[in-house]
Parts: structure tokens; C-alpha cells; sequence
């Protein structure tokens, strides 16, 4: 065996994942003591637009629950979103938080949590890991199907003067309660299918190629990696069995990620999302199979290893990793990916500016690489990614 086992954690969220659940919220809620004031955090738009909102509303109504809407949450939500959040909280004494919407909304919905319980600002815990501080209840559930949020420890805000992502972590980011309804997904337009699905993927491949990676993170981004790399095609055609799969595979990523983080890949597409606005699975897709093809040589037995399990078989390792490589280039056709940095507008002479700005806001992620990137090696995986995958 390859990996000594060595398991240290502990799970603190309970998980729903059925079909319609969020129908039975009440039923739900009434198993917990969350209090009876809520604020309900969401976007601005699809909650409203497709009826859940008013349902969520009549869910708590049913167990006495007084509820205060905040749908100002933005994508990639700002410190300044989550403060106004935070105030709302404390101006109208909430005893527990619901977050409905994607990844953005439930990262905010944490951040929102943290800052009122603790009173302290959310300033003071970007680039935290390890915050552990008495929260009030947060529930989750999830409409997209790529971030993990809803099972993760993480936070990620945007300093929006700074062009800057910053993460809080640690174990008052849980949500005491997700729920994952596929219903939820039942709208989801192709182009969000691809973007999130293509985080839950990057959040997968990257916990099995990290350096924190254990036997149990690999058996969990293992079996995401696969599922979707057979979901995710027939998701972005609208199948509704696919999309729920791709749920499933999207809470697996994020119980990965939990234990290794995410590395390099994360780190560059932060880049694109704060500098071009690119969608955060989408910056990710566009440095994927570069960052991979990178590392492959360093880690070539590592590579077959999931080769294999995705069911490709040869007697040359190198041919493996060839092979996991083009399945994955592959399904980035098949949802129209930008093939390469110049069909976004990022130009050949940015590449420096791009690494030195990587390296100097994102050296926790790329510090668990499974192999160390200065910045020669990250220019060079950036320079693959200007020429575009094969």
C-alpha cells in the first residue's frame, strides 16, 4: 500500500440529499433547536423568480419562525456584502441562518454567520484556517451543483479594491444542517451546469493530486472524478438524473477538499475571476489539464493510479496519464471551454504579472501543490495554458 492510514477528523454537518426535501423544511428543522428568527440569505434573483423563496417562507412560517429576507448576495460576495449581511443580523437578533442558493450565497451565508455571532468584523478572519469560535446555526441548501459549501469548512470573499479572493477556514464555517434537494437544480441553465460542475471537478482532481492527500480524501475524489467526468456531459444537455448526480459528485469534492484543501489550480483561476470576471469554474477549467500536464511527469504513478480507476488500461504509465489528460480535455470541448488564455483577452506579456500576483496572494494553495511551483514552473504552466490544451 502506497499511504500509510492515518485518519484524524471529525464531521460536524448533518446531510440531507433527497429529491423534494426542501418541501419538507419544516419537518426538518423541527429535529433541531435553531430558535424561531431567521435570516434567509440568497441572491437576488432566482429564489424570487422560481417560487422558492415564497416556499421557504411558508416552511418556516409552519414552525413559528419569524424571517428576515437579505437577497443581496452577489457572485464571488464581497467583504462589504457580508458586513451589510452581518448588520441585518444584528439588528433584527436572528437565531439561526438558511442560506438557499450556490456556492457564493452559502460562502457568504458562513461569513455572515461568523461576523454577527463573534461581533467581530469579517476583516479580521480573512486568511484564517483554523477559526473555532461559537457560531449561531447555519442550514444550507444548495442550488448548484460544483461548489461543496454546504458539507466544506471553507469561506471565500472578494476584496473587490484589492482584485483579491481570501479565504476563512476552520470548523465555525460547517453548517450545522444541508440540505441537498435536485429539484433545485431542475432550472439550471447549461452554461451554470458547466461552471459549477467544472469547480466540483477541479476541487476533486486537485484533492487526489495534493500533497494532504489521505486514503479516505482519495476514495472520496476518486469516485467524485468519476461520476462526473460521466454525469457532466448529459447535465449540460439538461438531463435531470445527470444533474443530480452532479450534486452528489459536487458534496463528495467538497468533503475531499476539506482534508487537502485545493492548490495550484485554485489559485491561477482566482486570477481570472478578479481580473476578467471569468466565472470561478470556468478560470479553473482554463488551467486545469496545463496544471495537470505539469505535474504529470513528477507523479506519473499517481496519475496512473486514477487512470486506471476511471477504467483505462495499458502496461506504460506514462500512457495513462496521457489518457486521464484526454478525457478531460475532452469533456472541456464538450462544454465549449475556452480552449486557451488568448480566447478570454489575457495576453502573452500579463503571464509575469499574472504569476507574480499568484504568488504573492495565493501561496497557502499553492503550498499544497504535490510538488513545489516557484514562479519559473508557474509561468511555464501559464505560457501552456496561452498556447491551450491539447
Amino acid at each position: 500500500m502506497s499511504k500509510e492510514i492515518q485518519l484524524n477528523f471529525s464531521y460536524p454537518t448533518s446531510v440531507v440529499f433527497k429529491r423534494g426535501a426542501i418541501k419538507e423544511l419544516s419537518e426538518y428543522l423541527k429535529q433541531y433547536d435553531f430558535g424561531k428568527s431567521c435570516l434567509l440569505v440568497s441572491g437576488s434573483n432566482f429564489a424570487r423568480r422560481t417560487g422558492y423563496l415564497d416556499l421557504l417562507k411558508n416552511e418556516l412560517k409552519k414552525i413559528n419562525c419569524e424571517t428576515y429576507v437579505y437577497d443581496r448576495i452577489e457572485p464571488n460576495p464581497s467583504v462589504e456584502t457580508v458586513e451589510a449581511g452581518a448588520m441585518l443580523a444584528r439588528k433584527t437578533n436572528v437565531s439561526f441562518v438558511l442560506a438557499f442558493g450556490g456556492g457564493s450565497v452559502i460562502d457568504a451565508a458562513k461569513a455572515i454567520s461568523l461576523a454577527y455571532s463573534s461581533g467581530v468584523r469579517i476583516q479580521n478572519f480573512l486568511g484564517v484556517m483554523n477559526v473555532n469560535v461559537t457560531t449561531v446555526p447555519l442550514v444550507a441548501l444548495p442550488t448548484t451543483a460544483g461548489t461543496g459549501s454546504e458539507v466544506s469548512k471553507y469561506s471565500v470573499l472578494t476584496d473587490l479594491k484589492q482584485k483579491r479572493k481570501l479565504a476563512i477556514g476552520g470548523p465555525a464555517l460547517f453548517p450545522k444542517l444541508s440540505i441537498l434537494d435536485p429539484d433545485t437544480l431542475y432550472t439550471l441553465p447549461p452554461n451554470l451546469v458547466a461552471s459549477t460542475g467544472l469547480d466540483a471537478l477541479s476541487h476533486a482532481l486537485e484533492s487526489f493530486f495534493s500533497k494532504n492527500s489521505t486514503v479516505f480524501s482519495d476514495m472520496l475524489s476518486k469516485e467524485s472524478i468519476r461520476i462526473i467526468l460521466n454525469n457532466l456531459p448529459r447535465a449540460f444537455s439538461g438531463d435531470l438524473e445527470a444533474k443530480a448526480w452532479m450534486m452528489y459528485a459536487s458534496m463528495l469534492a467538497g468533503l475531499s477538499i476539506n482534508i487537502t484543501s485545493t492548490n495550484v489550480v485554485h489559485a491561477l483561476g482566482y486570477y481570472l475571476t478578479t481580473h476578467y470576471g471569468i466565472p470561478h469554474g470556468l478560470a479553473n477549467a482554463t488551467f486545469l489539464v496545463s496544471s495537470l500536464e505539469y505535474e504529470a511527469p513528477f507523479m506519473t504513478d499517481r496519475f496512473a493510479e486514477l487512470s486506471e480507476a476511471l477504467g483505462h488500461s495499458s502496461p506504460d504509465n506514462v500512457v495513462k496519464s496521457r489518457l486521464l489528460l484526454k478525457d478531460i480535455s475532452l469533456l472541456l470541448d464538450a462544454l465549449r471551454i475556452p480552449r486557451n488564455l488568448r480566447e478570454i483577452g489575457v495576453k502573452e506579456d500579463e503571464i509575469n504579472t499574472m504569476v507574480e500576483d499568484v504568488t504573492q496572494n495565493y501561496s497557502r494553495n499553492l503550498s499544497n501543490s504535490p510538488i513545489e511551483l516557484n514562479k519559473e514552473k508557474l509561468i511555464e504552466i501559464c505560457k501552456n495554458a496561452y498556447v491551450g490544451r491539447f
